[in-house]
């Protein structure tokens, strides 16, 4: 049966990124990162790849935004509602697949919505940041430790923007890739905002976009139960009422999931977790 929506084999788009990962600086990642400055040398060095021969069959999703360099790294709320319009009929196992995902950033580059070497922006803003940013570093010393690294740095972040796994395993999708980011986000708010009776915009605001990279880190961790609706809940409705962030926050989070480590605070209604971390965060 086919796939629901057009998406990459699993295992040759793993070895895509492995392979690039190999050995820092090496010429296969200067490789990659010169065809990133055209769209027809970068769709040229993709059909070279088992990629090409390996993508399941499946319908594609109409999205036609076009975005500038600065919005897809961080998309603005514009963006951010065509991105969840486009996307709102996937289900989670879909949202949670970065061969799917790798499969639309690949198509939005077909289509021009996106340039390859946008890929390589790291958020600071500037006009055309990903080219200079190639530029620069195919212009550096590969021999050089330090330049090597760099470039192995931007060959992580063009894989992170094509949401592949290769820099940090499956938990790009929740936060390090934009449209997963923003798909995710939305998600949780609609889920809570039913669980809570709470205004989904109310929840938005609540887990901005400072607070969800924080979070994220812990909802996709496996290593506590926050992701629990009743957990979760109560740290919305404590952060409704006390809007802590940074480094209190992660202070909070830290805290939260040891506690979900010994104690089944999961099996606790939301407003019982709320007056767990208005304890936790009166002791900090």
């Amino acid at each position: 049966m086919a796939a629901p929506y057009a998406r990459f084999a699993t295992i040759p788009w793993i070895e895509f990124g492995k392979n690039l990962l190999t050995e820092k600086g090496a010429q296969q990642q200067r490789d990659f990162l010169q065809a990133c400055l055209s769209k027809r040398d970068f769709q040229q060095h993709i059909e070279q790849s088992p990629l090409s021969l390996n993508r399941e069959q499946g319908d594609p999703i109409p999205f036609s935004y076009r975005f500038t360099e600065a919005e897809f790294y961080n998309p603005c709320k514009d963006s951010q509602e065509a991105i969840w319009n486009a996307f709102n009929g996937i289900d989670k196992e879909t949202a949670a697949d970065d061969c799917f995902w790798g499969k639309v950033v690949m198509d939005m580059i077909e289509k021009k919505q996106i340039e390859p070497a946008w890929l390589a922006a790291d958020g600071k803003g500037a006009e055309e940041e990903g080219r200079h940013r190639i530029e620069r570093l195919l212009q550096s010393d590969a021999n050089k430790d330090t330049d090597s690294n760099h470039m192995d740095s931007c060959v992580r972040r063009v894989l992170r923007s094509l949401c592949h796994r290769a820099p940090r395993r499956k938990r790009i999708i929740f936060y390090d890739f934009p449209l997963g980011r923003v798909w995710w986000r939305r998600h949780w708010a609609d889920r809570m905002a039913e669980k809570l009776s709470r205004d989904r915009e109310k929840i938005l605001e609540t887990m901005d976009e400072t607070n969800y990279k924080l979070l994220a880190e812990k909802l996709y961790s496996g290593k506590s139960y926050l992701g629990a609706d009743n957990v979760f809940g109560g740290l919305l409705l404590f952060l409704e009422k006390a809007p802590v962030k940074g480094d209190k926050l992660k202070d909070i989070l830290d805290r939260l999931a040891y506690l979900s480590a010994w104690k089944a605070i999961e099996l606790q209604s939301p407003e019982e977790n709320c007056d767990e971390i208005s304890r936790i965060f009166e002791c900090l």
